[in-house]
């Protein structure tokens, strides 16, 4: 026989109820806590629902693109379980300190360093206020032996924290009749096109709840999929409009709407592209892009501000246009996630960006370097 459960309003734990001006508790008091933990709130942890508690709510929800009105409500309350809002370092400068001594300390740019409250960028340090830095995944993906070599020379701390790129219908060949999982910490299951069958359900919460498997869904803006939380730990989007961050931009707002911002990454594949004679689009190996820096027609013109750089070009007595990315494409890329406080960003098609990618990837915040490897071959 079922057994009810009395508690006074105060006594609730944190997510149980609505938070707003006049609340009072202990689960008032863990959302001070919590808030002061992310370097948002400053007053007293006293568990009353002031005013002061409400703006350090408009200040988080703003940071994590929730709707702003100071009530801690259902998705507010789901935001703040969630375990990726702590990406954030939080930091009392020392007297004497610049901007450039902190960056320098943690190997980023000064454009890194932010206000708590409104992560806008500092202009200088302030010794009464906290300075932060933010932490977002760049993952790089390659599937030669020869791009592997290059990132881990680049990117040393990569190593051990390898994703594994699968397509589904590969992991169910193994999960179905060899009866064998993948071996790996990082899955990324490639669902272009897919859904996920009941069977494969069940063997991919198997991985996150028995291995403790990190699951990443991989997906394309037209056949888009929002997994459950127990489903995978994060979706990664390949925008369907690229050219300009304007265009994009506008494509993941939209998707913020039905998917916190702290398990999004968006994936960006840095070859050339043309159209061939039937429309059809195609990418540029890196020779075929260097021939068109020799063999250009006139300064290109670039889509946007940060966008790509749109070439004409010759070639056997045709006229060809091609896209490129360049330094300033990337940097637009980077800040526009770090804008949205997203987890990170794949990159692929990376053969002559390696480098650029080191330079720039703390630029705009403290990167965690990962590597994913793509199995062209298959698994079996």
């Amino acid at each position: 026989m079922s057994r009810l459960a009395f508690f006074w309003a105060d006594e609730l734990p944190f997510g149980k109820r609505i938070l707003t001006l006049g609340s009072k508790g202990q689960d008032v008091q863990y959302l001070q806590a919590l808030l002061s933990k992310l370097g948002i709130y400053d007053g007293e942890q006293l568990g009353c629902y002031d005013l002061l508690t409400i703006e350090a709510v408009k200040a988080f929800q703003k940071s994590y693109q929730l709707p702003v009105d100071g009530v801690t409500g259902p998705d507010t309350s789901k935001m703040l379980a969630e375990s990726n809002i702590h990406n954030r370092l939080v930091y009392e400068p020392r007297t004497g300190e610049t901007l450039s001594t902190i960056a320098a300390k943690y190997g980023v740019g000064i454009q890194a360093i932010k206000d708590p409250e409104s992560r806008k960028r500092l202009r200088k340090v302030d010794f009464e206020r906290k300075a932060l830095i933010e932490k977002r995944d760049i993952i790089l993906g390659v599937s030669q032996e020869g791009e592997t070599n290059s990132i881990n020379s680049y990117f040393p701390a990569s190593l051990g924290q390898d994703l594994l790129h699968v397509k589904l219908e590969e992991l169910e060949v193994l999960t179905k009749k060899e009866r064998r999982f993948p071996s790996c910490r990082s899955l990324v299951l490639d669902m272009t096109g897919k859904t996920t069958p009941r069977l494969l359900k069940k063997v991919l919460q198997w991985l996150r709840c028995e291995n403790e498997v990190e699951i990443i869904w991989w997906t394309h803006e037209k056949n888009l999929l929002f997994p459950r939380a127990n489903e995978a730990d994060c979706l990664i989007i390949s925008p369907q409009i690229w050219k300009t961050m304007t265009d994009w931009s506008r494509e993941i707002r939209k998707i913020l709407l039905n998917y916190p911002c702290t398990r999004l990454l968006l994936h960006f594949d840095l070859r050339g592209r043309e159209n061939n004679q039937e429309g059809e689009e195609r990418f540029l190996s890196a020779r075929e892009s260097k021939v068109v820096h020799l063999n250009k027609i006139g300064n290109p013109r670039r889509l946007g501000e940060t966008g790509w750089l749109h070439y004409r070009y010759k070639t056997k007595e045709k006229e060809r246009e091609v896209l490129l990315p360049d330094r300033r494409t990337i940097r637009g890329i980077l800040n526009r996630v770090d804008g949205f406080n997203l987890r990170g960003v794949l990159f692929t098609g990376i053969q002559d960006w390696v480098e650029t990618l080191q330079e720039e990837s703390n630029r705009y915040f403290l990167a965690n370097p990962r590597k994913m490897v793509i199995n062209k071959q298959g698994l079996a």
